[in-house]
């Protein structure tokens, strides 16, 4: 792989790592389920009812997301589109980043809440019940 192609390919991983939290849980199954299926397209959008690119994944459906969800990532969703278009980014590719991206979800799920200065956030205290009166 030259050098460009490999600066390519890094750039378009990580920017796949900065879009994957903007998808939806069913996008990701998705997104992993097509890669292995073979349905992702490449140099367009959506290519049929079952088929398109990484990113049409989003919500869930091959194909159903529109670029604009993504207006806010938009040089983000560009440097993965070239990568993801020049072909130095693969199927296995996308579904190891699900992966990382699904275990980094559950470890967010268990992990106690944190102020937004890296302290714990002390526990609510239980609401006391209703004296009759």
């Amino acid at each position: 792989m030259s050098q460009h192609s490999m600066s390519l390919r890094m750039a378009g991983l990580s920017a796949l790592s900065s879009l994957l939290p903007s998808f939806t849980d069913q996008g990701l199954r998705t997104l992993k389920r097509a890669a292995g299926q073979g349905l992702l397209v490449r140099g367009v959008w959506s290519s049929g009812p079952h088929s398109g690119c990484p990113l049409s994944c989003a919500d869930g459906v091959v194909g159903a997301t529109r670029a604009s969800r993504f207006w806010l990532h938009a040089p983000e969703r560009n440097r993965f589109i070239q990568a993801w278009d020049a072909g130095v980014l693969s199927g296995a590719d996308m579904a190891a980043m699900v992966e990382i991206e699904q275990e980094r979800r559950e470890q967010r799920a268990v992990a106690p809440a944190r102020h937004r200065f890296g302290r714990f956030l002390p526990r609510r205290p239980a609401p006391r019940p209703a004296q009759a009166r």
